[in-house]
């Protein structure tokens, strides 16, 4: 229990930083996946965050046919604002709508577990898989608009 990530799909990725963002000063949470982050149109007021709050690294998926409610430009602005200690990114999948990760992750499974062992049991193979222009994901042609934010010094 040493290492914990918050996950989350749709309101639920709201919800998953806001649970960041509501810690105590201990800082239990280590990385947050935010999956189908919603535009600000769909979060109620009492749920809005500040990206330049989140100092844990972000990973942000989202699906190219999920354009209204979680559209690419809008996990794009969020990952511009994140004030990580790591890298921060935000990939979409071809193809994918608003549940695709439904179920047993769906297109999601294979990047959402990378990202969770190399944030979270420190997995180099894993790592690997997110290095800027060299790892898997930026070569997988089913996956577009990727932009990384790379660390804050803090």
């Amino acid at each position: 229990l040493d290492r914990m990530g918050a996950l989350g799909t749709s309101q639920g990725s709201v919800g998953a930083i806001n649970t960041y963002m509501r810690q105590d000063e201990e800082g239990t949470i280590d990385t947050v996946l935010a999956n189908a982050l919603p535009a600000g149109t769909w979060v109620s007021d009492e749920d809005t965050y500040n990206p330049a709050s989140i100092h844990v690294p972000l990973f942000i998926v989202g699906g190219t046919q999920d354009g209204v409610i979680a559209p690419a430009k809008h996990s794009f602005r969020v990952l511009a604002q994140v004030q990580a200690d790591g890298r921060s990114i935000a990939a979409h999948r071809i193809g994918a709508g608003h549940l695709q990760i439904a179920g047993d992750g769906g297109l999601y499974r294979g990047y959402v577990t990378a990202w969770m062992l190399d944030q979270l049991v420190g997995d180099e193979d894993a790592a690997a898989v997110f290095a800027p222009q060299t790892g898997e994901l930026f070569g997988n042609e089913a996956w577009t608009e990727i932009e990384v934010q790379e660390p804050v010094d803090l």
